[in-house]
């Protein structure tokens, strides 16, 4: 789905709405961070190409959680189109979290 939508989510995406989220569930690193914030040239597409190729690398993880900060922002109309276009629901709905590695679940009531 990000591969589909690359050069949507680059032009739509502010890579500081997600960054924190993504370091505070273990997903990114602090060199992840700096790497996107200080990629060349310091644009917000570029930042969002190196933040969609760091997603890339965390898998399906990665991916989980970003739908999950992007499922909270769901307010934001500036993420409603871009949910629409990865076809993830804008209501309330039951979320699968993997947030731990021993195989268990957590899940969340959105």
């Amino acid at each position: 789905m990000l591969w589909k939508n690359w050069q949507y989510l680059k032009n739509e995406i502010y890579v500081e709405d997600f960054i924190d989220p993504m370091m505070e569930a273990g997903v990114f690193t602090a060199q992840n961070k700096r790497d996107i914030m200080t990629v060349q040239p310091s644009t917000r597409q570029m930042k969002a190409e190196k933040f969609l190729n760091v997603l890339i690398q965390a898998g399906e993880r990665g991916y989980e959680m970003f739908t999950t900060v992007l499922h909270d922002m769901r307010t934001d109309n500036r993420y409603t189109s871009l949910m629409e276009k990865l076809n993830l629901p804008a209501g309330n709905v039951m979320v699968v979290h993997p947030l731990v590695e021993d195989g268990k679940a957590l899940f969340l009531i959105i």
